[in-house]
């Protein structure tokens, strides 16, 4: 098909085959130009699928161009595929369907160039599940190229995804929203397409891999602006982005991602999205287990708590390791670079850096829960209050070559202990930091136990220089033993006096 149009066909699913414009029974149907438009396939109790065009198991459709625009069907608005589907231009647009208004694949399809959905609000796909894409379980999507961008559902306004889902190279998926879960793509077996309102881009419970692309711009009511993962996202290049605007939230939880199972980060970036609430980068909720490592970056997110990432799972752990990096992001609240909650687990390795964040109280780490930094360096961050560096209220362990240096803050420039938090200093190097009140280096509070120093262990060879603080008392050694404290020129106090 190269030019003219098919449209304004009506199908009885229960007494013809499906496919409202055309039906493709086997053999190829090559489509450069034309449109296919305003077909019906109605449903009198049988499948009602591929409104516009319908793809059988031994049935190929090439599309390089044209349009298919305006169908409607309960199963694939625009096209159902059972068989092979390749798309490599054109336009599928204002499609409606109860599941998958634009694409319903149930076989292979790869796309590397064209359009599903647009930007304007006519050109939206629109469905109850999957407004641009669907991909059944078993069936396979590979994305190198084109858009999935401006369609509307309530779970997964760009893709629904039970099956595999391969996204690589220039492939964008843009500007999708969903009233509920997944505005750029719901990624889930079928038993969790139920009631809630998350995931602005990915909600994932089968297998997503991004090696590249852009997931950009997506919204979500509640979890998720622009991925929600509940099984398996294995992110290996490409960015996770907002708009830019952190006036506009992504989400409420988790502008970039929430994850609830199993994200692995080995390369790309999260940035530039922004959360009402929790989590401006990522939300790490229990039994979730978040992973970076390579050149994993997580920069320049907002929220009200935790702009870089929000670890709240108490099954689960958040881990950073080789050169992974989170910087330069900004909250009003607690946890500029991350925010460990309460049970939760977050350790830190390797050449890591958390560097550069903002926040009210522990600028680079706020830790509820168990913190482990083995190596690393956490330094340039600003706390408004408490904890330039590092603010714990549980256990906080530091060794090997770790770093904290550089931080700012009123009270504990480096670190901040408060609440019923111990602090173990094994090795490392706590230097430049300052405080305008308090504890340059580390400061404890004396809240919930008699003796402040049981709060605090530091062991020979650990490097204090240069922290600096402007309360007398924060700038000699501590007052009260037992502490066994660094033979440094300079020790920033570690405790009040009493």
């Amino acid at each position: 098909m190269s030019d003219g149009s098919i449209s304004g066909n009506t199908v009885i699913a229960s007494f013809a085959t499906d496919g409202g414009g055309v039906y493709i029974g086997s053999g190829t149907f090559t489509m450069t130009g034309g449109t296919i438009s305003n077909n019906t396939v109605e449903s009198t109790g049988g499948t009602a699928a591929g409104g516009g065009v319908n793809i059988e198991t031994t049935a190929t459709l090439n599309m390089s161009g044209g349009t298919i625009s305006s169908n409607e069907t309960r199963y694939g608005g625009g096209v159902r595929n059972k068989g092979t589907f390749t798309m490599t231009g054109g336009t599928i647009s204002g499609n409606t369907a109860t599941t998958a208004g634009g694409v319903a694949n149930q076989g292979t399809f790869n796309m590397s160039g064209g359009t599903i959905g647009g930007s304007t609000p006519a050109d939206a796909n629109t469905a109850t599940t999957a407004g641009g894409v669907h991909n059944a379980p078993g069936a396979t999507t590979t994305m190198t190229d084109g858009t999935i961008s401006g369609n509307t559902a309530t779970y997964g306004g760009g893709v629904g995804n039970e099956g595999t889902f391969d996204m690589s190279n220039s492939a964008s998926i843009s500007g999708n929203s969903a009233t509920s879960h997944g505005g750029g793509v719901f990624n889930t077996d079928s038993s969790a397409i139920s009631g809630g309102t998350s995931g602005g881009g990915v909600i994932t419970d089968v297998t997503f891999t991004m090696s590249g692309g852009t997931i950009s711009s997506n919204t979500a009511t509640e979890n998720g602006g622009g991925v929600y993962n509940t099984t398996s996202f294995t992110m290996t290049g490409g960015s996770i982005t907002g708009d830019g605007d952190e006036d506009t939230a992504e989400a409420n939880h988790g502008g970039g991602v929430y994850n609830t199972s199993d994200f692995t980060m080995t390369g790309g970036s999260i940035s530039g999205n922004t959360a009402t609430l929790h989590g401006g980068g990522v939300y790490n909720l229990t039994p979730g287990t978040f992973t970076m490592k390579g050149s994993a970056s997580i920069s320049d997110n907002n929220a009200e708590h935790a702009g870089g990432v929000y670890n709240n799972s108490t099954s689960g752990t958040f881990t950073m390791s080789d050169s992974a990096s989170i910087s330069e992001n900004d909250v009003t609240q607690n946890g500029g670079g991350v925010l460990n909650g309460v049970d939760a687990t977050f350790t830190m390795e390797g050449s890591t850096s958390i560097t550069n964040n903002t926040a009210l109280n522990g600028a680079g780490v706020t830790s509820y829960g168990d913190f482990t930094m083995l190596s690393g360096v956490i330094s340039g961050n600003t706390a408004v209050s408490a904890g330039g560096g590092i603010t714990t209220t549980d256990t906080l362990t530091v060794s090997g070559a770790s770093e904290i240096s550089g931080n700012s803050a009123v009270s504990g420039g480096g670190i901040y202990v408060g609440g019923t938090g111990t602090a173990d200093i094994q090795a490392g190097t706590i230097s430049n930091n300052t405080a305008t009140t308090n504890g340059g280096g580390i400061w404890v509070t004396n809240t919930y136990v008699p003796t402040e120093l049981q709060k605090l262990t530091v062991a020979e060879g650990v490097i204090f220089a240069g922290n600096t603080a402007a309360t007398l008392n924060s700038r000699g050694a501590a007052q009260k033993p037992p502490l066994t404290k660094a033979t440094t020129t300079t020790t920033s106090a570690m405790c009040p006096t009493t």
